[in-house]
C-alpha cells in the first residue's frame, strides 16, 4: 500500500497541539505502525517552504518521498525567495516526486484571500511546468476558478500536466471536472462522510483512483456513512493527547496505518476485495509517478 499524502512534518507527531506540548515525539512509533499495517510507501506532503526542511530527515528512509510547493492557505507567505528555494529543491532533491501541495481553497480565505491565492496558484503553475513533475493539487470550494486557470495555463503554454487532485470531497459535477482534465482522484476518510459522497465515490473510474490518509487530519469517524464498511478496529485503546502512553495511538490523530480503513471502505462501497483495491491503486501510483 502507498499513502500518497501524509503530513508527517505535522507538529502533532512531535507531541505539539495548538502550540502546547502534550506528549513526547512519537513519529518513530507512527512509522513502525505504518509498516506493521502494510503501508510500504509514503509520500510526505509539503505545504510551506519551512516544511521542506522538516521533511528532510524523513527522506533517509528508502520508502518515503516528498512533494514541494506552497499550500493555498499559506499563499500569503509565498515570495520570490520561496520560488527560488523551491526551484533549487526540485532541481537537486531526487526524493521529490510531485509538485505541491498547491491550488485554491476558498474555505480558508481567512488565511489567504482569493486574489493572493489565485496569483500564487498561477505563479506556481509556472514553477511546476519547469519541474516537469506530476502535480499534487488541493481544491476546496473553488473548482470553477481552479480549472479555468489551469486549463488556460495549459493552452497558453502548450503544456499538459499530469498528477492528482488529492483529498477529493467534491460533488459529482466537480468530479467530472477533475476527470475531464485527466487527473487522478485521491480519497481519504473525508470522502466517506455522507451517503451522497459514497455515491459520488462510485463514479470514480478505477484507473483514476488513488488513496491517502492526509494524516494527521481527515480520519474516518465512527458516525460517518462509510464507517459501516470498516473491518479493522484500529481505534481501540487510543489515548487522548494529554494522557499519552508509549505504544498507543493518539485519539483523533490520523496516521498512515489508518490507510487500511480507507481501503476497507472503498472495497465495501465497490463490492470488491481489499486486495483488489490495493492492486488497482498501486498500479495507478506507478503510472502517475513513472515508477517501474
Amino acid at each position: 500500500m502507498t499513502d500518497i499524502g501524509a503530513n508527517l512534518t505535522s507538529a502533532q507527531y512531535q507531541g505539539m497541539y495548538k502550540g502546547k506540548r502534550l506528549h513526547k515525539a512519537d513519529l518513530d512509533q507512527v512509522l513502525a505502525r505504518a509498516k506493521n499495517a502494510g503501508v510500504q510507501k509514503m509520500i510526505v506532503t509539503v505545504g510551506t517552504v519551512k516544511d521542506i526542511k522538516f521533511a528532510a530527515p524523513l527522506l533517509k528512509y528508502d520508502n518515503i518521498w516528498t512533494t514541494v510547493g506552497v499550500h493555498p492557505s499559506q499563499a500569503n507567505t509565498y515570495t520570490a525567495e520561496s520560488a527560488q528555494h523551491i526551484r533549487r529543491e526540485f532541481q537537486t532533491n531526487k526524493k521529490i516526486v510531485m509538485y505541491g501541495e498547491f491550488g485554491l481553497d476558498y474555505d480558508r480565505l481567512q488565511f489567504s484571500d482569493k486574489e493572493t491565492q489565485i496569483r500564487v496558484f498561477k505563479e506556481q503553475l509556472q514553477l511546476a511546468m519547469e519541474s516537469k513533475l506530476p502535480l499534487f493539487l488541493h481544491c476546496r470550494n473553488a473548482y470553477t476558478d481552479f480549472f479555468t486557470i489551469l486549463n488556460q495555463f495549459q493552452q497558453q503554454n502548450n503544456y499538459i500536466f499530469t498528477g492528482v487532485v488529492h483529498s477529493f470531497t467534491g460533488s459529482l459535477q466537480e468530479l467530472q471536472l477533475v476527470l475531464k482534465s485527466n487527473f487522478y482522484v485521491s480519497v481519504n476518510g473525508l470522502a466517506f462522510k455522507t451517503a451522497e459522497q459514497l455515491n459520488t465515490f462510485k463514479q470514480i473510474p478505477l484507473d483514476k483512483l488513488l488513496i491517502e490518509t492526509d494524516c494527521p487530519y481527515c480520519q474516518l469517524k465512527p458516525a460517518d456513512a462509510g464507517s459501516k464498511y470498516i473491518k479493522t478496529n484500529l481505534f481501540q485503546g487510543a489515548k487522548e493527547p494529554e494522557k499519552y502512553e508509549s505504544g498507543f495511538m493518539v485519539k483523533n490523530r490520523n496516521e498512515p496505518c489508518y490507510l487500511k480503513t480507507v481501503i476497507e471502505v472503498a472495497a465495501g462501497i465497490l463490492g470488491k476485495k481489499c486486495e483488489e483495491i490495493v492492486q488497482i491503486t498501486e498500479e495507478n501510483v506507478k503510472k502517475m509517478l513513472n515508477w517501474v
